[in-house]
């Protein structure tokens, strides 16, 4: 089947974004709201993307030109390690099936986000290529989120090297901002930190615990920043790389992390730390030169950043 639209008509391009109400592909929404591009973005009640049937049926009746696969089931350590199994298998099962989907379609182009998590655990201090997805064990804590995200990149670039596809693969180390979910079962670091820290500053608490010995790095993208930049390189899908990873200019420890959100918040209390909770990878570096030659540049700095997101936690509690 052959899409609707041209791909020579690259102002005037229609866009589908899976899990269109999550946080990314909220944000997306928000970039693409500048350009001349249709954009769908369904909510799972519409498009539910475990529904094999039902993605087909949806991406073969809309005819986009683009997809960006952003659904996904996403939580904190703690979600991952109590269901490895559900990890695995929803987040396998959508890209499977979206990708498929495609294929039968006729869609040509396809970012599928991807995680860091596909890097193979290490305590030492190496730099990560888009050429070590998979090539080593996985953090136990993500293993079959990793794990699954993994295999949907390799299944892009299988497509991409048997049809007449460009699905390209942009590998974003941890996202946060406005949309994110600060669900205690839910919730990823910062805004996991946000809450309790909050929570702390309201009821007067003395002091915050801090899983592990606040040590760990982390890599935080403000989504913005990342949506902004992948509407950037939707003209020159052709052009990207099989895997693209997709970082912050610098890492910060756990520990740092609850530092500058107590600043921001006002708590001035303690932190004592949980040594007996698992705390995932101890460091990961990702080496984003690729993504640096294409044009991307981190235009939010990490304070800014969490303020802003702070200010959303304070909009979703009136």
């Amino acid at each position: 089947m052959v899409s609707k639209h041209s791909f020579r008509e690259r102002n005037n391009i229609r866009i589908l974004i899976t899990g269109g109400s999550g946080m990314l592909g909220q944000n997306l929404v928000k970039s693409l709201s500048h350009t001349n591009h249709a954009v769908l973005a369904p909510g799972r009640s519409e498009l539910n993307c475990l529904d094999a049937i039902g993605v087909r049926d949806y991406i073969g009746e809309q005819q986009p030109d683009l997809v960006i696969h952003c659904a996904g089931l996403v939580g904190g350590i703690s979600a991952n390690i109590a269901s490895q199994y559900l990890f695995f298998k929803d987040n396998m099962l959508m890209s499977i099936n979206v990708i498929d989907a495609c294929l039968n379609a006729g869609v040509k182009e396809l970012l599928n986000i991807s995680s860091t998590n596909i890097y193979p655990d290490t305590q030492f201090d190496k730099q990560f290529y888009e050429s070590d997805i998979l090539a080593g064990k996985l953090n136990k804590s993500t293993e079959g989120y990793g794990l699954a995200k993994g295999c949907s990149s390799k299944l892009a670039e299988f497509a991409s090297s048997q049809f007449d596809v460009r699905y390209r693969s942009i590998i974003p180390s941890n996202i946060y901002g406005r949309f994110d979910s600060f669900s205690p079962s839910k919730s990823h670091m910062i805004p996991g930190i946000i809450r309790r820290i909050h929570e702390a500053f309201v009821s007067g608490l003395d002091s915050v615990e801090v899983w592990g010995d606040g040590s760990a790095k982390r890599g935080f993208l403000f989504a913005q920043d990342l949506a902004d930049f992948i509407v950037t390189i939707l003209e020159k899908v052709s052009l990207l790389p099989q895997n693209l990873n997709v970082c912050p200019d610098h890492d910060y420890s756990v520990f740092e992390y609850y530092k500058i959100v107590a600043g921001i918040v006002g708590y001035d209390g303690n932190f004592y730390f949980n040594k007996s909770m698992p705390v995932g990878s101890k460091l990961k570096k990702i080496n984003c030169d690729q993504a640096a030659s294409m044009g991307w540049v981190e235009k939010t700095p990490i304070k800014e950043g969490i303020q802003k997101t702070y200010e959303y936690f304070l909009e979703i509690l009136k």
